[in-house]
């Protein structure tokens, strides 16, 4: 049969084990979390796509792909094995009001642009980023991801920390 038409894929706290699906053009919500998935990400993805929701499985290398669904709201991508840096990129995705990246490989800093979006959400504005996770903890002696101070406001960009 064909899935062209599919939009929602639930199918989180499984044994699925493999790489990474390709998706329809058609999926909206996706919620794979919780499986043995693993490998790459894909190149690109649907470009109406709402949710995201991958964690806890053992996908690696980098997430920056993601970016390109500018209608993206939430992104769970903690617990795998990613790495590289996150991508200023995700501050254009204005819709976004969950990004969870701990518990992976990742390093650098959280970007400037994407801390910006931080700023909506203490000015009451909608839709605004309102959960933001790294690995910005001291472990064991620097933080593998640095969530600084947001240039816009004086508090820490990232809401959770972890080691």
């Amino acid at each position: 049969g064909s899935l062209h038409s599919l939009r929602e894929l639930y199918l989180f706290e499984n044994t699925l084990s493999g790489p990474f699906p390709l998706l329809p053009d058609s999926m909206f919500d996706v919620r794979l979390y919780k499986n043995n998935l693993y490998g790459l990400l894909p190149d690109s993805w649907p470009q109406k796509m709402s949710i995201l929701q991958i964690n806890h499985n053992k996908l690696s290398g980098p997430i920056n792909s993601i970016y390109q669904v500018s209608t993206l709201r939430i992104v769970e991508l903690h617990r795998n094995e990613f790495n590289g840096t996150v991508s200023a990129h995700f501050g254009s995705l204005e819709d976004l009001n969950t990004l969870t990246l701990h518990k992976n490989n990742l390093s650098g800093s959280i970007p400037d642009d994407v801390c910006a979006l931080r700023k909506g959400l203490l000015l009451r504005e909608t839709n605004k980023l309102s959960r933001l996770s790294a690995d910005c903890l001291p472990s064991p002696n620097t933080p593998k991801v640095q969530c600084s101070p947001a240039f816009l406001f004086e508090e820490v960009c990232c809401t959770e920390c972890h080691e």
